[in-house]
């Protein structure tokens, strides 16, 4: 079996039926892969959805979880998965027409820790902006480390094809009940991957919608979200200290660390945190040796950035204009 698709639910009724069946489309012989889906409490009809889905279809196997968050259920479908690669698709967002019969001759056809794959955000009014890598990161072949030594590693898990042997040899899941698993999820994958490669196909469509975990901006989640930014903040420099990396593994995780820190403050700035939460949080920063952020040769943009926001009331001003800010 070659992908097995991991598909976490969250009363996503209006989305599921047009995610699953943007895989089962494809016309991929069903015998090359999975899809487990997995009801992660859903209050809404989706559990009835996903049953009428997977009747008398051995493709889709149904999970059904009281609800414990999005880590918890990944790691219930990594579980029980069979496939070669793991492919994490959120319920509300699915997969372009025809995207799958060459990426699955693709990833039949080699053994790569971890397969990149370009993507795009679709929006209600159905715009769609394309999100390209560098072209310098097409079909090169390459460590993660590399990678992450190189090159910002941001967003999701979605657009990546995982080895199920890396992550099964390495001991890798998601962490359950915080924001931001997906950053600590990918740095690990990332760290220890030994050949990345990046394909220049559109494959994922990443739905915006409003009230999704993302684009959740209630004041509650919002300081949730911050404070688990330093838990994975903590997590990664953990990793650093108890893991035997050589050099360029601790290089690239080290800008991975600055980079989710420029994150840290761009968030403190975009959510408009008051002068006495940018105070508090640049202190947790600093008593971890994170802030000021360090002098390195990442990018202009992060010369630019270190030079105006390593200085505090910046950061108090620019909270206050509503830099940054998402409409």
């Amino acid at each position: 079996m070659t992908i097995s698709f991991i598909i976490p639910v969250y009363n996503t009724e209006r989305y599921l039926d047009n995610c699953v069946s943007s895989i089962l489309n494809q016309g991929i012989d069903e015998d090359l892969f999975e899809i487990i889906i997995v009801n992660d409490g859903s209050t809404d009809s989706s559990a009835q959805i996903i049953t009428n889905l997977s009747k008398d279809r051995n493709t889709i196997k149904y999970i059904d979880s009281e609800n414990l968050g999005l880590g918890a259920a990944r790691n219930r479908g990594l579980n029980i998965a069979q496939g070669k690669y793991i492919f994490f698709i959120d319920s509300d967002d699915y997969l372009f027409d025809n995207s799958l019969p060459n990426l699955f001759g693709y990833a039949a056809s080699v053994s790569y820790d971890i397969i990149g794959l370009d993507w795009a955000e679709v929006y209600s009014d159905g715009s769609v902006t394309r999100k390209e890598r560098k072209s310098s990161t097409y079909n090169s072949l390459m460590s993660g480390a590399e990678y992450l030594s190189k090159f910002n590693l941001s967003g999701g898990v979605c657009p990546y094809l995982f080895s199920a042997s890396l992550l099964r040899e390495k001991s890798i899941l998601m962490p359950e009940g915080i924001y931001h698993e997906d950053e600590l999820f990918l740095s690990e994958t990332f760290t220890y991957a030994h050949q990345i490669v990046f394909v220049n196909q559109l494959v994922y469509a990443y739905y915006q919608r409003e009230g999704s975990i993302t684009n959740n901006k209630e004041e509650k989640q919002i300081r949730k979200r911050i404070s688990d930014t330093i838990f994975v903040l903590d997590q990664l420099v953990s990793l650093e200290k108890r893991l035997h990396l050589n050099e360029l593994q601790i290089k690239g995780l080290r800008r991975k660390i600055t980079t989710l820190s420029v994150d840290f403050i761009v968030n403190l700035i975009r959510f408009r945190v008051d002068k006495e939460m940018v105070a508090d949080k640049l202190h947790e920063l600093r008593i971890r040796k994170l802030y000021p952020l360090p002098k390195a040769a990442y990018s202009w943009k992060y010369n630019l950035f270190l030079f105006v926001f390593n200085y505090e009331p910046c950061i108090v001003l620019a909270s206050k204009l509503g830099l940054f800010k998402k409409d």
